[in-house]
């Protein structure tokens, strides 16, 4: 069985967001090749952007926090908030290393056990087909493009189960579910579902 994941897999990993176990576990999966791990390829480089971005956000809000708590550290009332707040600081400015971290271990773990779907002249010129079709995102239409071409493409087992697509931005593919479908392919709107199905078909005799 084939496991298609996109950006948001690793993100979870970098994160440390609510479904991580379940993300850890697939991807655990993954590599004892209980199941196949596939992926477009800019799932794995989107995902630094991304963090880039809520690290600038959080750059701006420390500074903004920094200025406030000067200010108030002036006023004698106000001294036990700000040395409460303070600790938050160094927190706050090493998140950004920590996720980066471990966003580069989990992209380095998929690679080793996982195939990425690279990006060609014929999977983009369908992204942007797909981009008016289903009125997606660039970045969701080169997902979508890139595991249309790989299911397409790929040979399957007669009475193998379909096979497993998870996102957490479910809804951005919903309109294209019936593509999935189409080709033998599950979509999952969360990790655990994901997970549950997985192991349930590679359990099955």
């Amino acid at each position: 069985m084939i496991l298609y994941v996109e950006s948001n897999f690793p993100l979870e990993l970098a994160r440390v967001q609510e479904e991580t176990a379940e993300v850890e576990e697939l991807l655990k999966l993954a590599e004892a090749r209980a199941v196949t791990l596939v992926f477009p390829a800019i799932a794995i480089t989107e995902p630094f952007s991304t963090l880039d971005r809520y690290g600038s956000e959080r750059a701006r809000f420390l500074q903004t926090l920094n200025t406030q708590l000067s200010d108030l550290a002036r006023s004698q009332p106000h001294q036990p908030l700000v040395a409460n707040l303070n600790p938050l600081i160094p927190t706050l400015t090493s998140m950004r290393k920590d996720e980066t971290d471990r966003l580069e271990s989990a992209a380095a773990r998929m690679l080793n056990c996982g195939e990425p779907i690279h990006i060609t002249a014929a999977i983009f010129a369908r992204a942007r087909q797909a981009e008016i079709a289903f009125d997606m995102s660039p970045q969701d239409a080169i997902v979508f493009a890139s595991l249309m071409h790989h299911l397409d493409t790929r040979t399957k087992t007669d009475g193998a189960p379909p096979d497993c697509f998870v996102s957490r931005n479910s809804k951005d593919f919903a309109i294209a579910k019936a593509e999935f479908t189409a080709r033998h392919c599950e979509s999952k709107p969360r990790f655990s579902a994901a997970l549950g199905y997985v192991k349930a078909n590679i359990q099955a005799p």
